[in-house]
């Protein structure tokens, strides 16, 4: 009996730490996200993603746990990571449009010189 409240009161403790954790978790993640953000590639974007993802659950499982500063703090790595994010969506529709771009021109060029050419 007295292992089994043991392990009981182990668990509750390491919850509680685990979500006090959580604010600075979530801005070493961000910080690192930040800090690399220009040379990830779009499946460790993705990683990413998915593990800011994945804290931004265990924050809403455990909102009422936490203060108003942690809550301040975590929103503080929310919006870095979302900075981050759109800078990275912004550049690879940018990336993308230059490619389709590049490629329209010089359909419309031969599009203009076909055109020249029948009306002459």
């Amino acid at each position: 009996m007295k292992k089994i409240l043991l392990l009981i009161v182990v668990a509750l403790v390491a919850c509680v730490a685990c979500t006090k954790s959580l604010p600075a978790r979530m801005n070493r993640l961000a910080d690192k996200i930040v800090e690399n953000a220009d040379k990830y590639t779009q499946e460790e974007w993705n990683k990413m993603a998915s593990e800011f993802d994945t804290l931004l659950n265990e924050y809403k499982e455990n909102y009422d746990s936490f203060t108003e500063e942690e809550r301040s703090e975590i929103n503080r790595a929310m919006g870095k990571f979302a900075k981050a994010a759109t800078v990275h969506g912004v550049t690879q529709v940018s990336k993308s449009l230059g490619a389709f771009m590049s490629g329209f021109s010089g359909k419309v060029d031969n599009f203009f010189d076909q055109l020249s050419g029948f009306l002459e």
